[in-house]
This record gives structure tokens, C-alpha cells and sequence, in this order.
């Protein structure tokens, strides 16, 4: 008897529950219609479009935009899908797009520059001179510093190995690489691009220049020759894409020096 007389008590407090949940889910819908009892809440936070300055590309913030000037017929909810409130109050990273050089993800880079002693100059030169009409070529040691400059401290000549015509293609000897790597080890200095000449050619890197561009980290140093006159070198580095390939070339700065900076 008195386990019956518990259950009919519980069921009572169970009902008397349920009809006080249902009178305060009314009372709250009258004032509010967007209010809900159960399942997810309206995005009730006030949405506003941030001020968009020149430069800026947000496509999430244009929709923040539309959403604010829509007008919602009178007696109709709006609910926002969980993705979309969350696009739309928490906006991913606005990117400023600047001028000027950019690496591979888009991201500005600094000028590099490349320092070549005035004896080294002469010396490639003097080679670009000699082998002319065909095409001299070697590697460039140094280091590599910070900031992304180059300092060049000793030039190797390298006979040019190319398979087809030398007069428009080079090959450095993989064996002198291979010699030159196994002398310098994991010290200061290492190699660091390499220089070939261009026999009746300006001193820009050319079709197959960019096909053979293999090592992005590489400097490109190029001597034009006309009529058997060596030009000032003219330095390149290889600008890559996202897969990391070579997308081209960009010449940055070569200062001659009397002395190798140390």
C-alpha cells in the first residue's frame, strides 16, 4: 500500500512538472518567437558587417552584409544553420593584399640581394669571354644569411657537360658537385647557386633555363656575351608556386665588392 501510495505521488510531481515546463515554454514564445525550448537556439546575437577598407576580400563579411539588410516577413523566423552562425560571427583571417614581391603563399618577402667580390666578377667574366660562342658555367659558394642575401666567397669553374649544343645549354659536372659537397660538410659555407654565360643573349634566364631550374634555393648568376665582350653578371632567384615548382624567375640585386665580407 504504501509503495503505491509513492508512485501515485511521483506521477503527480511528474505531471505538475510537465504542466509548469509547458505554461513557461507559452509564456516565453508569446514574448519572444524565436524562443525554443528544445533542440538548437536561434543565433540571437546582433550581426553586424565590420567596415571593409580598400584591399580587403571577405566573402563571409558580404554575406554578413546581405544578412543585416534582409527584412524577415513579420510572424516568419529566420534560423540560421550551426555553419552559417558560425561563418558569420566567427570570420576566418582577412588577408591585406599589398604590393610588391610575394613568395608562394602570397605572403610579402623582402628584396634579396646577392654580394659577389670584384676578383670573382672579373674571374666569370674572363671565363664567359673564353668560352664564348659556347656557354661557360660553375657554382657559386657562400652563404646564405637571415635576411635572405647571398654572399658569395669563392667561384668554381666547371666544364660544361651538357649532352646537346653548348652554345645554348649548360650542365655543371655532377662530379665536381659531388667533390665540393663532400669538402664543405655541414660548415658555413655551402653552394649556393651557380653561374653560367649567355653567348649572344641578354642576361635573363631563358625557357630552358626555367626547365632546368630543379633547386628552387638556388642563384642563377648569368653573363651576357655580344660579339665576344662579357656584360655586368646579372643575378636571378626562382620563384616557386604552391606544389613547389618553378613559376619563374626574379632578379634580385648584385652589389660588387672589393673583398669577400666575412
Amino acid at each position: 500500500m504504501q509503495l503505491l501510495k509513492g508512485i501515485v505521488i511521483g506521477l503527480g510531481v511528474l505531471i505538475l512538472l510537465g504542466l509548469g515546463t509547458l505554461f513557461y515554454g507559452f509564456a516565453q514564445k508569446s514574448s519572444n518567437p524565436d524562443w525554443r525550448l528544445f533542440g538548437p537556439r536561434p543565433c540571437t546575437r546582433n550581426i553586424r558587417a565590420p567596415n571593409i577598407s580598400p584591399g580587403f576580400r571577405d566573402d563571409q563579411s558580404q554575406f554578413a552584409r546581405r544578412l543585416q539588410n534582409h527584412q524577415r516577413p513579420p510572424g516568419r523566423r529566420k534560423i540560421l544553420p550551426q555553419h552559417w552562425r558560425q561563418c558569420v560571427l566567427q570570420p576566418r583571417h582577412r588577408r591585406r593584399y599589398r604590393a610588391g614581391p610575394r613568395s608562394w603563399n602570397h605572403h610579402p618577402v623582402s628584396p634579396a640581394s646577392i654580394q659577389v667580390p670584384d676578383a670573382l666578377v672579373a674571374r666569370m667574366t674572363d671565363a664567359a669571354e673564353d668560352a664564348y660562342p659556347e656557354e661557360c658555367c660553375g657554382l657559386l659558394i657562400g652563404r646564405r644569411q637571415e635576411t635572405g642575401d647571398f654572399t658569395v666567397t669563392e667561384a668554381v669553374p666547371s666544364p660544361n657537360v651538357a649532352g646537346g649544343d653548348h652554345a645554348d645549354s649548360f650542365e655543371v659536372s655532377p662530379q665536381l658537385r659531388f667533390n665540393l659537397m663532400r669538402r664543405l660538410g655541414d660548415g658555413p659555407e655551402q653552394i649556393i647557386g651557380h653561374y653560367h654565360s649567355h653567348p649572344g643573349h641578354p642576361g635573363e634566364p631563358s625557357a630552358r633555363d626555367l626547365e632546368m631550374a630543379f633547386e628552387p634555393d638556388m642563384v642563377w648568376l648569368i653573363i651576357a656575351v655580344e660579339n665576344g665582350l662579357a656584360q655586368p653578371p646579372r643575378a636571378h632567384i626562382v620563384d616557386t608556386d604552391t606544389a613547389g615548382q618553378a613559376g619563374g624567375f626574379r632578379e634580385i640585386e648584385l652589389h660588387a665588392s672589393p673583398q669577400p665580407t666575412p
